[in-house]
């Protein structure tokens, strides 16, 4: 059995109240909070995952680097993938086929909407 775990990043700045570029924008206190305490409850529920791979913008790639560190010593690797960038249910799709057939449990950090559908 293999386990694909998708995941939203976690509360972001608003991009109308920051003058920040859309890839550039950061979590807020609550958002590290929220992506730490998803990364702990993910280690105690799920023992291990081959790799985490998130969108290129910088609130998804915080979101998993919280999320990693719950496995502490056993971190997964964070996998960068350009294409999850708000991407097309299409696009989710094919980052999924390209993954590593050897792995059995990946985390993906995305977006909404692509990631709620």
């Amino acid at each position: 059995m293999k386990r694909l775990i998708l995941i939203r990043h976690a509360k972001a700045e608003s991009a109308e109240l920051t003058p920040t570029p859309d890839r550039e924008r950061m979590l807020t206190e609550r958002g590290r909070c929220d992506a730490e305490r998803l990364g702990a409850w993910l280690a105690e529920h799920i023992p291990t995952v081959d790799a985490i791979v998130a969108s290129l913008a910088r609130r998804t790639l915080e979101t998993a680097r919280y999320i990693a560190a719950g496995w502490s010593t056993s971190a997964p690797p964070i996998i960068e993938e350009p294409t999850l960038y708000l991407p097309t249910l299409e696009e989710i799709r094919a980052v999924v086929e390209t993954l590593s057939p050897e792995w059995r449990s990946v985390a993906l950090v995305g977006h909404n909407p692509s990631i709620s559908d």
